[in-house]
């Protein structure tokens, strides 16, 4: 008898992992799904069917089109930097994640491209050198987004290079300042982005500051001193 319950046992546990695993895949596809979802549906809930029906000009849509292209710059962003924290684990799930992590980094890199070309085509050459499509107590915060697109570049030509078998040996090290890409756009697009000032949107950025936070520190916690990680993990202040 008690033979046979280890033997149920022994064949209930891996279906139960296997259960988990397609859970927890499933999951973290519609989160994902739901994150690309968004910022269009608050694009358009907030700007209504109507404004898109009188666009007489390709300058028009541009103007109107700008913000959208931000906003998905920043979330491609988010979850790069979301997916190489969590590699690690995230392999386990998916074992071609990897190149799902470098065909999303092209993406990143389009939209943060076509954000600014957007802006300089839809408002002209003129008001763009001179900064005025933005209000002139809001233009410190364009500084971050066109630090954070030159890093950017960097960091997405380079990896791509070394990924096509050049050699580029500290590529890595340069890599990491993506986590600096993504605390500078999110400052850009939290002081100076149209659609982040919904309720909505405001919640889910503070959502993915979080995340990023958390899974950095997750990642290179064996490089902080051991009082700092005793602190952290044994304080009696922690729930």
């Amino acid at each position: 008898m008690g033979k046979s319950n280890v033997h149920n046992n022994a064949r209930v546990l891996p279906e139960l992992h296997g259960l988990n695993k397609v859970l927890i895949k499933s999951g973290l596809l519609g989160l994902y799904i739901a994150a690309l979802c968004l910022p269009i549906y608050i694009f358009v809930h907030d700007r209504g069917f109507s404004s898109f029906m009188h666009l007489a000009s390709l300058q028009a849509v541009l103007k109107l089109m700008f913000p959208l292209l931000g906003l998905y710059a920043f979330t491609f962003v988010t979850w790069q930097v979301l997916i190489a924290t969590n590699l690690r684990w995230l392999r386990k799930l998916f074992p071609r994640v990897i190149y799902f992590h470098r065909f999303e980094g092209g993406f990143a890199l389009l939209f943060a491209v076509l954000h600014p070309t957007f802006i300089l085509i839809g408002f002209g050459l003129v008001s763009y050198l001179h900064l005025r499509f933005v209000a002139s107590n809001l233009r410190w915060w364009l500084i971050p987004s066109y630090t954070a697109l030159t890093i950017l570049l960097g960091t997405v030509i380079t990896a791509s290079l070394a990924w096509r078998g050049m050699n580029i040996p500290w590529w890595r090290k340069l890599h990491r300042l993506n986590y600096l890409v993504f605390a500078l756009v999110w400052l850009h697009s939290w002081f100076i982005g149209t659609d982040t000032h919904t309720r909505l949107l405001r919640t889910v950025w503070v959502v993915y500051l979080l995340a990023v936070t958390i899974s950095v520190i997750g990642k290179y916690q064996s490089l902080l001193p051991r009082t700092v990680k005793n602190f952290i993990w044994n304080s009696p202040h922690l729930p």
